[in-house]
């Protein structure tokens, strides 16, 4: 038997053709390897970022505690100048021998101090200065108070406090500027 012309015309006909069928879309769940991948990194990126602020945190906490001890200075009633200036000094040079270690700062007196503390002072803050110094023989009651540009005699130990932890305040460092 021969095929008929006619019926081969029928089978081309376009109604009797099926619709393509498409595959579903890939789900969102569970994500590529990739994604995890980079998820983990993340995650660990965040760890340590929170590790090393909560050591600088920890690290600082004698900056901390040197300013709370400077507010209680400027807020106490002081019978002179020369035991507010004194109370300031110790305060400084507490920090001096965490920030700088104790063989740099510990023996420095007088104006050898008052150097130390304008060497160690950056650039834009002014340096704590002392009139007179605690240990030098004519000190006496109306010597003032290490004071900054607005007369307030902690202002100035303040702010070099302040400049340590903008330095990174790790105890042992060397420190910039000395």
């Amino acid at each position: 038997m021969t095929a008929n012309p006619a019926d081969l015309a029928g089978a081309a006909d376009l109604a009797n053709l099926a619709d393509i069928v498409l595959t579903s879309p890939p789900s969102w769940w569970p994500p590529a390897p990739g994604v995890w991948i980079m998820a983990a990194a993340l995650v660990a990126a965040l760890a340590v970022a929170l590790w090393r602020c909560l050591r600088r945190y920890q690290a600082n906490a004698f900056l901390r505690r040197a300013s709370t001890e400077l507010d209680a200075v400027a807020a106490r009633t002081w019978p002179d100048a020369a035991a507010m200036e004194a109370a300031i000094s110790s305060i400084l040079k507490r920090v001096a021998v965490v920030v700088y270690g104790r063989g740099r700062v510990a023996g420095l007196t007088g104006a050898a101090w008052t150097d130390f503390l304008a060497r160690t002072t950056p650039a834009g803050h002014n340096p704590p200065r002392f009139v007179a110094s605690p240990d030098a023989p004519e000190h006496s009651a109306q010597a003032s108070a290490p004071v900054d540009q607005t007369g307030s005699p902690v202002a100035a130990a303040k702010g070099w406090v302040a400049a340590r932890r903008a330095q990174g305040g790790k105890p042992g460092q060397s420190g910039k500027g000395a």
